[in-house]
């Protein structure tokens, strides 16, 4: 594998990144929201997991076969990223007390979305930074360059594919496949990078090419989990209240939405938009006038009401 298919694997690697993290928040926001604090989580966990990864990276690197390493911690890190629709929802589920109401959730929310965070997340994006290493040592040696010279060369690849990824996710992905699959192509992606890199061992001699027996049975294990995961994998959402109906459930372009009907006040149905809990965004019930049972939304029709009764006015309501 010479150096120019080494660079773009490394653009590769950091579009990879760039999705984990960006999905990452949008598959925590159904149980947790997606408040400044989630996202702070999420990228710090993020940054934590690259910064460990350049270390353990470093470390491979400096082993016998950086290219059979390379190929392994691509297979792991599809397999981790493969599953990650699925264990979503167990994993956010464990950190959220049955029974918590909104108005208890703030501090929850916030350690909760934290430990989350770092039990689904931490080690596919560990795996994707020991990527960086492995590539500039492939780099220097292909070329005979320095390591900063092949330093700056894997640096400015990842970081463009990372910029590729940015906005492929938000704008491409996500909304063109949803969460599940987004996630299925880039565990399916990175498996194809490690075939690659494998193969390319494969073929190379050298005291520092070839591919181990050991090494092609685990690599051939991690991909078959991840095929596992994209095939078996499903989105699961937070549960409903006791009583509550499912009538609808979409995955848009930015958010969660679900329907269901309460019949506790009702009956009523609550659209509920990266929320879970006891929270909802909006709220329909089948009669007109106000809709009782101490519900804030009555406070929005005082407006209207004394506007009706005492004149025009101007009012701000927060």
């Amino acid at each position: 594998m010479g150096s120019a298919r080494i660079l773009a694997l490394a653009a590769v690697a950091g579009l990879c990144t760039l999705v984990v993290e960006l999905a990452a928040v949008r598959l925590m926001a159904p149980w947790f929201g997606a408040s400044t604090g989630v996202w702070t989580n999420v990228i710090g966990v993020i940054l934590l997991a690259l910064a460990v990864g350049y270390l353990a990276g470093a470390r491979l690197a400096s082993g016998r076969r950086p290219l059979v390493s390379l190929g392994l911690v691509l297979c792991a890190s599809a397999a981790f990223t493969a599953w990650l629709p699925a264990l979503a929802g167990p994993v956010c589920g464990a950190f959220l007390p049955e029974g918590l109401a909104l108005h208890e959730a703030a501090g929850v929310w916030l350690w909760g979305s934290l430990a989350a965070t770092l039990c689904l997340f931490f080690l596919p994006a560990a795996l994707l930074g020991c990527v960086g290493p492995l590539c500039v040592e492939l780099v220097a040696v292909r070329q005979g360059s320095h390591a900063g010279s092949a330093g700056g060369q894997v640096l400015c690849a990842s970081t463009l594919g990372s910029l590729a990824g940015t906005f492929a996710t938000t704008h491409w992905l996500i909304p063109g496949f949803g969460l599940r699959w987004s996630l299925g192509l880039t565990a399916a992606v990175m498996a194809m990078l490690a075939a690659a890199a494998l193969a390319g061992a494969r073929r190379s001699g050298g005291p520092r090419g070839g591919i181990g027996r050991e090494s092609g049975a685990l690599a051939v294990a991690l991909l078959a989990v991840a095929a596992s995961g994209v095939a078996l994998g499903r989105l699961r959402l937070p549960p409903l209240a006791e009583g509550q109906a499912l009538l609808a459930a979409r995955e848009s372009a930015y958010q969660s939405l679900r329907v269901v009907e309460d019949p506790r006040w009702g009956p009523m149905r609550l659209l509920q938009v990266n929320e879970g809990l006891d929270s909802f965004q909006s709220v329909w019930i089948p009669r007109k006038g106000l809709l009782g049972q101490g519900f804030y939304y009555d406070l929005f029709a005082l407006p209207a009401w004394w506007s009706l009764a005492r004149g025009a006015w101007r009012v701000a309501v927060l």
